[in-house]
């Protein structure tokens, strides 16, 4: 599976919960490369930087736990403003049209609910970044995205401790889980911001409430400018359609008894959506939009 990504551009329903380690959560294992360390288990750009002689990403002794953190900084390469960046995918570069992808993740076919960790961050008028998702991979197909989250990390300066949800969009079980950490909270980030990253977990779902069979929903448009519609095949009471940002945050929500309901995004920052429909306590249907 590959994400592309040019500019960052980038259920609950739960019944229990369970942990799942992750590999080398806590950063206490790192290769080194010669010219510098690369935590064991995580890709980052610093085999790319370092032909200009820049890494950014590196150890450091200063950890919530154990004898070392993560260190991402944010820094002007050749004349271009690179987050330090971390993720469990391989990095894959293309110098022609100047786009890269990440490529697989750690196996895992739990679906994740919650990221946790811990962090210290100094930035200008900027915030750290991560993003979390879950796929499953169909041979001759393109990889649908079953689950998707973010978090966005203020200035502390002190260990703080984090946590943000991740929604499930779709109701296949997942085979592969990714996360990507930045620096910067886009690729437009401030040059000189510095997180330190430690003790990375996640939450999982060993019980998902499934969206219901037979039951569509028509979502347009999408992407989303002004308003976005929801359409269904009968009507029905007490149904309710709610979307949420990628915090998990309700931004606007509308009950429908009719076939159809619009909502107003307009006044919405651009960027990635999840929706639910519930009638009761009964999800209908789940999804995601992208607000434009």
């Amino acid at each position: 599976m590959k994400k592309i990504f040019t500019l960052f551009t980038f259920l609950f329903l739960l019944t229990a919960l369970s942990a799942q380690d992750l590999p080398n959560p806590g950063f206490e294992s790192w290769e080194d490369m010669g010219t510098y360390m690369e935590p064991e288990s995580w890709t980052t750009p610093n085999s790319f930087s370092i032909l200009a002689g820049v890494v950014t990403v590196t150890q450091s002794t200063d950890a919530a736990e154990g004898m070392y953190s993560a260190r991402l900084e944010t820094k002007d390469v050749l004349g271009f403003t690179v987050p330090g960046m971390m993720t469990y995918a391989q990095l894959e570069v293309d110098f022609v049209t100047q786009e890269f992808s990440f490529v697989g993740g750690v196996p895992m076919t739990e679906f994740v609910s919650h990221v946790h960790g811990k962090y210290k961050f100094s930035g200008d008028q900027d915030s750290a970044s991560i993003v979390a998702y879950s796929y499953k991979y169909v041979e001759g197909e393109d990889a649908d995205t079953v689950a998707i989250g973010a978090g966005f990390l203020s200035n502390a300066d002190e260990w703080t401790e984090f946590t943000f949800p991740v929604f499930q969009i779709s109701p296949n079980t997942p085979d592969t889980f990714n996360i990507i950490i930045l620096s910067s909270s886009n690729f437009e980030g401030t040059v000189g911001s510095v997180l330190h990253i430690d003790d990375i977990s996640v939450s999982m779902v060993t019980n998902v409430a499934e969206t219901k069979d037979g039951f569509s929903v028509s979502t347009y448009p999408n992407p989303v400018i002004d308003r976005v519609t929801f359409e269904t095949a009968k009507n029905a009471n007490e149904r309710e359609v709610s979307i949420y940002d990628m915090t998990g945050r309700l931004v606007t929500s509308k009950a429908f008894n009719n076939q159809k309901v619009s909502l107003d995004m307009g006044t919405l920052p651009q960027g990635m959506y999840t929706y639910r429909v519930v009638s009761g306590q009964e999800l209908l249907k789940a999804g995601s939009l992208v607000k434009r």
